[in-house]
């Protein structure tokens, strides 16, 4: 003869129920965290320039411009900004537009794929001199 569970049993059940589904969800939860800022590295025995200099526009970001971006089929007025004259002030319309540090800072989309990219020191140079301020000293 069968007999029908007490109330308790199929209250533990139904708790056991709830308290699987819940893990469950924290579960997915927790996995689908993801950190996607991406810093980068400082070669071995590098100096963040940051840390003991600031970063000047003529002497510290115009030569990395000048090498990587003001180049043939690139920033040499066939694209905006135009970089080989009045380099200062032709990026600050894409400074003002926030597509500067989204192209360079934040996606590092350039220079672009088939161009020598920025390295470690000369990202970092281009941040340092961003964040604080990007002037022309």
């Amino acid at each position: 003869m069968y007999t029908l569970p007490s109330k308790q049993t199929s209250f533990d059940s139904t708790k056991k129920i709830i308290l699987g589904v819940l893990v469950l969800i924290l579960l997915a939860i927790l996995s689908s965290c993801e950190n996607n800022h991406v810093e980068e590295a400082l070669p071995a025995g590098a100096v963040n320039p940051c840390d003991t200099a600031v970063v000047k526009f003529n002497s510290d970001i115009v030569p990395i411009l000048t090498a990587k971006c003001a180049t043939t089929g690139c920033h040499d007025g066939s694209n905006d900004p135009e970089l080989t004259a009045n380099m200062f002030a032709n990026l600050q319309t894409s400074i003002g537009s926030g597509t500067f540090k989204t192209k360079v800072l934040d996606e590092r989309s350039m220079p672009e794929s088939g161009s020598t990219p920025l390295t470690s020191a000369e990202y970092l140079k281009i941040k340092c001199w961003y964040e604080n301020g990007h002037s022309d000293n």
